[in-house]
């Protein structure tokens, strides 16, 4: 079996002068040469866990604990320079709003080739620059190289991302959110031509997205994450078939409500609490099967079948009434 190019362990992030983590004890595992989901509302970590991989959190903001081996390294315990010699070589990430990722003062051909040059290709970087917008299939290549950020589209600016990140040529791409803010035709333009450039450079990818139908279609595992941390981990098919977590299940209820704007509050039941829940499961806020054990002490990802893991105690019992989640959902929208 091949080993997972990414392991995250028990990664916790907090702010100076809060003891509250913003990301509490994450796990996950990243496959070699695959899409590897990484789904949940807004504001339960998602970016957060990509930022602290990278080096790049906030100010203020510092991890406590926990390692991320990628390629067998921790990238929480290298060095600066080190580091940002692997963010540039091994590890990269297409940022959720492209234009203001991009340098505004420089062309977005001289960006590029600047990436070439870090990427060591054997041409001449103004000349690979040309190449690789041609391969993310900008038109006018010549033209669009001259062009600053602010005069290109923002479909035409993740282009000019994805063309740097294959300048670096890196093992892991990290996408966060790479179709946000693009009409429904752009946005299937990048994830085929994301698609089509990881099956020519064997990359994996870690797509960030709150889309349970962009995850659904493009990634062969997926992580959900509530909260600051990982509620469940399993195979896509099996995540979205046989769900084994309240809030994984309310999510896969809210599919059957794409034709029109979902309401997660309408949905997920229970108020979403401002502040992370202290030694309990932290979904017990909003869990309709909580009982007095989920609030006693914290509650991690279990194995509950080959290759399934599990934060709820009561998953055994409760996966009956995951599916019964969905059903009723699927009535009340054809009753509607």
């Amino acid at each position: 079996m091949t080993p997972p190019l990414l392991v995250v362990e028990d990664l916790t992030v907090a702010f100076e002068g809060d003891p509250r983590p913003v990301l509490d004890h994450v796990g996950l595992t990243v496959p070699d040469q695959a899409w590897m989901g990484l789904v949940g509302e807004s504001g339960s970590g998602k970016t957060m866990t990509a930022l602290a991989l990278l080096g790049l959190l906030p100010p203020g903001a510092r991890v406590v604990g926990g390692r991320a081996l990628l390629e067998g390294r921790d990238l929480l315990r290298l060095p600066p320079d080190e580091l940002r010699r692997v963010r540039g070589s091994r590890i990269g990430m297409i940022f959720q709003s492209p234009r203001s990722a991009l340098n505004p003062l420089m062309t977005v051909g001289a960006q590029i080739a600047r990436a070439v040059r870090r990427g060591g290709y054997e041409r001449k970087p103004e000349r690979a620059a040309l190449d690789l917008l041609r391969k993310v299939r900008i038109p006018d290549p010549e033209a669009r190289a001259q062009a600053y950020p602010h005069q290109l589209s923002g479909g035409m600016c993740q282009r000019v991302l994805i063309a740097m990140m294959l300048a670096v040529r890196p093992r892991l791409l990290i996408a966060d959110e790479p179709t946000t803010g693009l009409d429904v035709t752009v946005q299937a333009e990048i994830l085929e031509l994301m698609q089509g450039l990881q099956r020519e450079t064997g990359m994996a990818i870690l797509l960030v997205s709150h889309d349970l139908g962009v995850i659904a279609e493009n990634c062969q595992r997926v992580a959900v994450m509530y909260g600051g941390g990982v509620v469940e981990d399993a195979p896509t098919d099996e995540l979205f078939h046989h769900p084994r977590h309240p809030y994984t299940a309310h999510l896969m209820a809210t599919l059957v409500r794409a034709d029109r704007p979902v309401d997660l509050a309408s949905v997920l039941p229970g108020a979403r609490a401002e502040e992370p829940p202290g030694a309990g499961c932290r979904y017990a806020g909003r869990c309709p099967h909580v009982e007095a054990a989920c609030l006693s002490r914290p509650v991690r990802l279990e194995p509950v079948a080959p290759d399934h893991g599990v934060a709820c105690r009561r998953h055994a019992e409760l996966a009956p009434l995951s599916l019964e989640v969905k059903a009723g959902t699927r009535g009340r929208e054809e009753a509607s």
